[in-house]
C-alpha cells in the first residue's frame, strides 16, 4: 500500500524465522543537515560576525571587573551569586555591556570545571532584568540546553520572575517521554490523538511572547523562516561552541543584527568538532569557530576572557593538565579531598580489543 511504498515485505524476500542468510546492507548519507548549514551561510546578513575586524573594534574595553560588577549588582538588587570569582564577574560585565557599543564576539574560554555554563546562565539572568532584552541561548547538545532550563531558568522563574519564562524549542520528532518533566513545562507540545504527543515548531507569536529562547544549534533553524525583525534578539549566547563545526555555530547567527551581542563559550583544548573527512581536515574545517576567533584575537584582547579557577578536580589533576595544556594558568579552587588509597592522577592499562 501507499504507506509502505519502498519497503519490501518478508514474504517477497522468502524469509523464514530463525534462519541465517547473507545480506548486503547499504547506508545512505542524510544530506539534510549539510543543506541546512549551507542555507544558514547563504542567509548570514553580513560577514562581520564571522570575520570580525579587530582593528576597528573598540578595544581595549574600559571596564573594571571590581567597580562595574558592584555597580551592576546594585542595579540588579544584589541578586548575583556570591560564589562568582573575579574572572566570572569580568565575563558577566563584558556580556552585559551596552549593546550600542560595537564589539566583536565575546569569547568565554575555560577548561573543564571552571563554570562556563554557570557564568553564562548568570549573565542571562542579569540581561533579563532589563525589560528590553531578548536572549537566545544555543548549545551543541540537548542535555546542555536542558541544563539551562532545569538548573537556572526554572528556579529564576519560580523565585518571582514569571515574565522571563523560557521557551525550550525541541526537534519536533524527539520522543516527548524522554524529556525531563521540569523542562517539559517550557516546551511546545501538541497532541496527535492515538499517535500521542509530539513537539511542534514554534510560530512567530510563540517566539515574540517569550524573552528567552533555549535550543540547540541545529534547531535554531526553526526560527529562520518566521520573519523575525533583524536584531530581534539583543543577545545570542552559544555554549559548547568549541565542540561544534563552524557551519553549525553559524546557524543561530543568521538571527543576529548589527547590535546583537554574540557570546561564545567553550574549551578548544577538549574534544573539537567531529570531522571524518581528510579533505575537510586538510582545509582546517576541524577547527571550531571559537578556536579560530581565539587564535585571531590578540593575546590580551578584552573580548577574550579565560576562566581559570577549576572547582571540579583535585589539585594533582589540575597541576598536570594546567602545565600540559593551559600554559600553567589553571588553578585548583575546589579544595577537593584525595582518594584514601589511589593517587588522584593515576594511569591504568586496559588490556583488550
Amino acid at each position: 500500500n501507499e504507506e509502505n511504498k519502498g519497503n519490501v515485505s518478508k514474504s517477497e524476500l522468502n524469509l523464514t524465522s530463525d534462519t541465517e542468510l547473507a545480506a548486503e546492507v547499504q547506508f545512505q548519507l542524510n544530506r539534510l543537515p549539510l543543506c541546512e548549514m549551507h542555507e544558514a551561510l547563504d542567509m548570514l546578513p553580513n560577514l562581520d560576525i564571522v570575520f570580525p575586524c579587530i582593528a576597528s573594534a573598540d578595544s581595549p574595553i574600559p571596564w573594571n571587573p571590581f567597580k562595574d560588577f558592584d555597580k551592576k549588582n546594585k542595579q540588579w538588587n544584589g541578586n548575583l551569586d556570591t560564589r562568582l570569582n573575579l574572572k566570572q564577574k569580568e565575563a558577566i560585565v563584558a556580556i552585559t555591556t551596552d549593546i550600542k557599543r560595537h564589539l566583536p564576539p565575546t569569547l568565554i574560554v575555560g577548561p573543564y570545571g571552571t563554570g562556563k555554563t554557570f557564568t553564562l546562565a548568570h549573565a542571562a539572568k542579569c540581561l533579563l532584568e532589563d525589560q528590553s532584552t531578548r536572549v537566545l541561548i544555543c548549545t551543541h547538545s540537548n542535555s546542555a540546553a536542558d541544563l539551562y532550563v532545569k538548573d537556572y531558568l526554572d528556579p529564576f522563574v519560580k523565585e518571582g520572575h514569571p515574565d522571563v519564562k523560557p521557551l525550550r524549542v525541541y526537534y519536533r520528532h524527539r520522543w516527548v517521554q524522554t524529556v525531563n518533566p521540569t523542562v517539559l513545562e517550557y516546551c511546545l507540545v501538541s497532541y496527535e490523538g492515538a499517535v500521542g504527543s509530539m513537539f511542534r515548531k514554534p510560530t512567530k507569536e510563540d517566539i515574540e511572547s517569550h524573552r528567552v529562547i533555549v535550543c540547540t544549534l541545529s534547531t535554531s533553524r526553526y526560527l529562520f523562516s518566521l520573519g523575525l525583525d533583524e536584531g530581534f534578539f539583543t543577545h545570542i549566547l552559544l555554549d559548547e561552541a568549541a565542540q561544534a563545526q563552524e557551519c553549525e555555530t553559524v546557524m543561530p547567527l543568521v538571527l543576529a543584527g548589527q547590535q546583537t551581542r554574540v557570546v561564545l563559550a567553550g574549551d578548544h583544548m577538549q574534544l573539537g568538532p567531529e570531522i571524518h573527512s581528510d579533505f575537510a581536515r586538510e582545509r582546517n574545517m576541524h577547527i571550531s569557530f571559537l578556536e579560530r576567533l581565539y587564535d585571531h584575537y590578540p593575546t590580551n584582547h578584552s573580548c577574550k576572557i579565560l576562566l581559570c579557577e577549576n572547582y571540579r578536580s583535585h589539585v594533582a589533576i589540575i597541576n598536570y593538565t594546567s602545565e600540559l595544556f593551559y600554559n600553567k594558568k589553571l588553578v585548583a579552587s575546589g579544595k577537593l579531598p584525595r582518594h584514601d588509597i589511589v593517587y588522584p592522577l593515576s594511569f591504568f592499562t586496559a588490556r583488550g580489543e
